[in-house]
């Protein structure tokens, strides 16, 4: 194998082991951005919805009777729009009254309060495992959820009445949505490692032509003198391993 492919392949090898541990590293960089950036976006949209229900909403609520259908399907259609408005899949508020996990507020799967496919007020939840641990320790929570509704991202902001009574507000976007976030820019990344490669490949040809280059003419003077002519001297110049080969050589020869 000739020095100019070693010395391009063992570039190329340097380079690309380098382009894939970059790769590695800004594969989990860009998902944890993404991931902040969703959490955030969420715990957002589930104090604006907090807000939307209004202060002292959940102090009134004692039974299935304390809001009727109609102010219950008011809010379902405020939260509908705001998820429309913010790209976001669900938003809902869930209250811990006498042990059990009963929907207070909550968002149409279709957007439509007419279908009447959202989740009915002081309806029980039927996961309430899932809301253990934000219930006692009243820390905001950013998990992925699994249930009737699918797979989801989940941000819970925790609050009390003015009864010291607990409930929640919830936000969620479909896990597909924030993989496709992650997709786009994993894709751009790619391109521009590819890009990155190119040039190197570009640059490592170019270094492996000047590396041979001094090998080339020392060879070509070996094959000089092997073909017969003794007289030559091989040149004493250039880079530091050819000219000791050259020195090495005459001595030999004179």
């Amino acid at each position: 194998m000739k020095a100019r492919t070693v010395v391009f392949l063992q570039m190329m090898l340097m380079a690309t082991l380098i382009i894939a541990i970059s790769s590695y590293t800004n594969y989990h960089k860009q998902k944890d951005i993404i991931d902040k950036d969703i959490d955030k976006r969420l715990s957002t949209a589930a104090n604006m919805a907090n807000s939307i229900l209004g202060e002292g909403f959940h102090d009134i609520i004692v039974d299935e009777n304390s809001v009727s259908k109609k102010d219950h399907d008011k809010n379902v259609d405020r939260f509908n729009k705001l998820c429309k408005e913010l790209d976001i899949e669900y938003l809902w508020s869930l209250m811990d009254l006498n042990g059990e996990i009963v929907f207070t507020s909550s968002t149409s799967p279709d957007k439509q309060v007419k279908n009447q496919k959202h989740a009915k007020f002081f309806e029980i939840h039927s996961n309430p495992e899932l809301y253990a641990k934000i219930f006692s320790t009243m820390e905001t929570e950013y998990k992925t959820n699994k249930d009737k509704w699918g797979e989801i991202r989940v941000a819970l902001v925790p609050f009390k009445d003015s009864h010291n009574r607990k409930y929640l507000v919830g936000a969620s976007i479909k896990t597909s949505s924030e993989e496709q976030l992650f997709k786009d820019n994993l894709y751009s990344s790619i391109i521009n490692w590819l890009i990155l490669l190119a040039a190197l490949m570009i640059i490592s040809n170019f270094l492996s032509k000047s590396f041979s280059k001094p090998l080339r003419v020392l060879v070509s003077e070996f094959e000089d003198v092997a073909a017969g002519n003794f007289d030559k001297k091989i040149e004493e110049k250039g880079i530091y391993e050819k000219k000791v080969a050259a020195q090495s050589f005459n001595k030999m020869s004179f």
